[in-house]
């Protein structure tokens, strides 16, 4: 999935223009990155190879819907153990999105899933395409027996992130990703740093969850003169809201707003609080909050929110349940504090 889409065949042809990308191919169309590339790496004299796989009428990113995450994770959870980590192209605009999705469709995962794509396609002559793509092979080949590495991730500009950790920041630079509340996980500079965390192995076999096709979902961002009006519309009739605070969690200091939020959560509104700041969690009005039954989202990214409420809604129909889901981190979304 790209911003211009084409066909398998045409992407390859153009794929295997670029050296740093193709040495030789096989008859089985399996393709040999040259030797040399992997300097830095473990054991980089070893033959990487990978396979190109074209998915039917490709779409630009902007036209992503919760149904393509699900169809995204079914082939990969059927071509699992065919490979030993897998790399999707995808569209910049909502691909942090889609990483973090397949973080809550595919556990436990014991092998790489990066997604990767270009500011400037790869058929334009000045294009981050190359760099972009040869990383995110060479992360998935050499690096694909690290337990932090075994996951769904985002590679660009030299750097892995956490899939369901990572944002976009920026419309023009290469630098278009970033990851506020964690470090990435390698960095591809003059030398191959990996930021190993305490991450451990997964256990128990793969299992491919769904997640809500339709969820009903909003995005209350608080502003200085929100009305009550604007609120309770926001609220009514809506199966999630990502509530967006001011700084470390602070609201407004109106009887009728948490009067609002009591209401709808008692009705069956899932309500979970982040920050309106790039970086950080929220902590302020905590109690305030709690008793109103909204959820602490700590640090957890807005792609992160709606992805994890799409999946709750679809783990379990008691409300009381989705809750404790929501309180949960499930897969590295966010960080929740021991006294939590």
């Amino acid at each position: 999935m790209t911003e211009n889409p084409v066909e398998p065949e045409v992407f390859i042809k153009r794929l295997k223009t670029y050296p740093e990308l193709h040495s030789k191919s096989d008859d089985n169309g399996w393709i040999y990155l040259p030797s040399g590339s992997a300097r830095g790496f473990p054991n980089p004299k070893r033959d990487l190879k990978y396979m190109v796989e074209g998915i039917k009428d490709p779409i630009e990113s902007s036209k992503m819907k919760p149904h393509h995450w699900q169809d995204l994770a079914k082939r990969i959870y059927d071509r699992y153990d065919d490979y030993d980590g897998f790399v999707i192209l995808h569209g910049t605009d909502t691909m942090a999105y889609t990483s973090s999705a397949l973080s809550f469709l595919l556990q436990p995962l014991k092998k790489p899933i990066i997604l990767t794509g270009s500011k400037i396609p790869l058929f334009q002559n000045r294009n981050d395409a190359v760099d972009n793509i040869l990383g995110s092979l060479l992360i998935a080949g050499y690096l694909s027996h690290v337990p932090s590495i075994q996951g769904a991730s985002l590679f660009f500009n030299s750097k892995l992130f956490q899939g369901n950790r990572v944002v976009k920041q920026s419309s023009e630079d290469f630098d278009a990703f970033g990851s506020p509340n964690k470090h990435p996980l390698v960095e591809l500079n003059v030398q191959v740093k990996v930021n190993c965390d305490t991450k451990k192995a997964a256990n128990g076999d793969l299992q491919m969850f769904t997640l809500e096709q339709k969820p009903n979902l909003r995005i209350l961002q608080l502003f200085p003169g929100i009305d009550e009006k604007y609120v309770s519309e926001a609220l009514d009739g809506a199966s999630g809201v990502i509530l967006k605070t001011y700084g470390s969690g602070r609201i407004p200091a109106d009887d009728w707003f948490i009067n609002l939020l009591r209401k709808a959560t008692q009705s069956g509104v899932l309500i979970i609080n982040r920050s309106q700041c790039f970086r950080g969690a929220v902590f302020e009005d905590g109690e305030k909050l709690a008793m109103a039954g909204v959820i602490r989202g700590h640090d957890i990214t807005v792609e992160a929110a709606v992805t994890k409420l799409a999946w709750v809604l679809k783990q379990s129909e008691d409300f009381r349940g989705r809750q404790e889901l929501m309180k949960k981190n499930i897969c590295g979304e966010m960080t929740v504090p021991l006294k939590d």
